[in-house]
């Protein structure tokens, strides 16, 4: 069968054109086995993605051709076009004709739009520090990963936390340098810190590990909370290393919140009172058995 009887057009062409397209299950089929012989290689995590957006929201016009290059070989297209043979649903969409065969290793690629990307294009004001804190909350309450598709969802939830939270550690990021790599997970702490209602307490235990590390004053929690860090995160990866920094922060909140219960000194800067976990104990299990870690859950039993 020659390629325009079934499909109503030619890809092995030099023609540069584009033009709407009724894909059928059965051109999507054929497509598949005698035009995409040069692709990049197929990815199973890719067709997942889009079979779960068709099964949640049907088949999207969004713009996007399939394309055809001057040899007739598929290059932008594959994974749709298995879904489409897959569900067997007839679908419209663009196609492009005409692509010339080395566009891609000799052209700029299209930059990759991110949650990032979606938050800015409806919330303009958005900062990108602000967008980072923001993926460290859904990740530290353990809900599905931001993406560009719940990106707009989690910001309209969270932003005024994420605003309040970045207030909250500005002044310290700003005069202290120790934790500069931290600023997410700082940043996603104090914005539970304020989800929960505990502002006062993430200013006061961020003044006092401020007072610690530029040397001004010197406090058993605070001096700790440094050396058991600084210990401890050594040998960790960063990933690693930024999840002990957030339950390190949990932990000593909790200890601080202790404190205010207990006698204070002199000076009324809390007792002295030391971190009371083992490195063993800085773990998911454990944490989420009690104090912020826990409340900082969307569901601590999981």
């Amino acid at each position: 069968m020659a390629y325009d009887e079934l499909l109503g057009f030619d890809p092995a062409t030099e023609k540069r054109d584009a033009f709407h397209y009724v894909m059928t299950p059965e051109k999507a089929a054929y497509i598949l086995d005698e035009c995409n012989n040069d692709n990049r290689p197929f990815s199973s995590a890719q067709a997942r993605r889009i079979r779960h957006s068709v099964n949640d929201v049907g088949y999207i016009w969004d713009g996007d051709p399939i394309r055809f290059n001057t040899n007739g070989h598929l290059t932008e297209g594959q994974h749709r076009l298995v879904i489409i043979r897959e569900q067997k649903i007839t679908v419209e969409l663009p196609v492009v004709t005409g692509v010339l065969p080395d566009h891609f290793t000799e052209g700029a690629e299209a930059k990759k739009r991110t949650a990032g990307c979606e938050i800015g294009r409806k919330y303009p004001e958005a900062l990108s520090s602000q967008i980072a804190v923001l993926g460290d909350i859904v990740k530290r309450r353990h809900l599905e990963k931001l993406t560009l598709q719940n990106a707009i969802f989690y910001w309209e939830l969270y932003s005024d936390n994420v605003v309040a939270g970045t207030r909250t550690i500005d002044d310290f990021m700003t005069n202290v340098s120790e934790y500069s790599h931290f600023a997410r997970n700082f940043g996603s702490w104090a914005a539970l810190m304020n989800l929960t209602n505990q502002d006062d307490i993430a200013t006061e235990f961020l003044d006092y590990l401020k007072e610690e590390i530029v040397g001004r004053e010197s406090y058993a929690l605070t001096k700790s909370f440094c050396e058991f860090f600084k210990q401890h995160s050594d040998t960790m990866a960063n990933s690693q290393r930024s999840t002990f920094m957030f339950q390190l922060l949990c932990h000593a909140t909790d200890m601080l919140i202790k404190s205010k219960h207990n006698a204070r000194n002199h000076n009324g800067r809390p007792a002295e009172i030391l971190l009371e976990r083992s490195i063993a104990s800085y773990n998911h299990k454990s944490l989420r058995q009690n104090g912020t870690y826990r409340k900082f859950l969307a569901d601590p039993r999981k």
